[in-house]
Parts: C-alpha cells; structure tokens; sequence
C-alpha cells in the first residue's frame, strides 16, 4: 500500500499547531511589570509642516452662473487647465472631385468603344 506524505505533514502540522508551540520567549511569557518593560509606548514623531496646505479651487468655479461673459470664462479657464488628450489624431480632411466618380460623357463613349471592340 502506497501512502502520500501529504496527510501525514497535514496530521504533523496540526499536532504542532494544537500542542501550543514555542511562542518566542524562551523562559515563558513575562507578566506584570515585565510586559510592560518588554513594550515601551513610543510616542510617533509627527512631521511639521512648515507651509499650510493649500488646495487648488475648483475649476468648475462660476460655470452655472447666470452672467454669460463670467460662465464663457469660466468654461475657458476650465478647459485651458484640463491636460491634453493622451492620443492625438490628425484626421485630415480629403476633398474629393465629384468627376472622380461622375464620369464625364467622353469617358463613357470611350468605355463603350472599348467594349464593343473587344465583342
């Protein structure tokens, strides 16, 4: 009979882990005075600030007013602050000449004199 050595590290395992292993210290745990000797409260050093914090205002400032010329440059100033698109596309617009796909009468009378000269 072949046996795995899983089941028997899994047994070894949770012997070790329910027989109350070695915890760290090596003469047992310190009580009373001792515990709190072994864990001094250290205060945390907190950082001084030397410049207050300052907070950007909004940037959609007087966007819903009611005077248009404060709304109008307000839209600007908040479009002028947003970052640039992270892909630029340069479409470009082709202007195509109607003729290129309306063939003039002379082209279709050569096209139909090709044909006929090829029956």
């Amino acid at each position: 009979m072949k046996t795995s050595w899983l089941p028997i590290i899994l047994i070894l395992a949770l012997t070790a882990v329910l027989a109350e292993g070695d915890d760290g210290y090596l003469y047992g745990k310190p009580t009373g005075e001792l515990l709190s000797e072994s864990l001094p409260a250290v205060p945390r050093v907190r950082k001084h600030r030397l410049k207050p914090r300052v907070y950007p205002a909004s940037l959609s400032q007087n966007c819903g007013s009611d005077d248009p010329e404060a709304h109008a440059a307000a839209v600007a100033a908040y479009h002028a602050a947003r970052p640039p698109p992270r892909r630029s596309y340069n479409h470009q617009e082709l202007v195509v000449d109607s003729s290129f796909f309306e063939p003039s009468q002379e082209a279709i009378d050569e096209l139909r004199r090709v044909l006929l000269d090829q029956e």
